[in-house]
């Protein structure tokens, strides 16, 4: 585990448990961290998912030409959302068209 942690094999033999608690806070930070970077990554995957969904399903949405920008302006941000509703107006539309044809059964 001390490997893991970064500490080499002489410096661990040198050190007691207590001067290790350092390692293993740094250790867990960075563990942390990399969890949250997985979790934001299947958030984008998602978000990508969510899309390509709409844009089978919807007749006007359609994929991004382009990845999506990770840091955008107020004015960008405000452009997004708006198209990112109406892709979502589609797909729910879509659905509910499907579901009506269902249920006549």
């Amino acid at each position: 585990m001390a490997l893991r942690m970064g500490v080499d094999y002489c410096l661990f033999w040198q050190l007691n448990p207590r001067k290790l608690h350092p390692f293993v806070k740094a250790y867990q930070a960075e563990q942390k961290e990399q969890l949250e970077r997985a979790n934001y990554a299947a958030w984008l995957s998602g978000i990508y998912v969510t899309h390509a969904v709409a844009a089978s399903l919807g007749e006007n949405a359609r994929y991004p030409e382009k990845p999506i920008d990770l840091y955008e302006t107020e004015e960008d941000l405000e452009s997004r959302k708006a198209q990112e509703a109406e892709l979502f107006s589609a797909y729910v539309a879509m659905f509910n068209k499907s579901f009506d044809a269902g249920s006549d059964g």
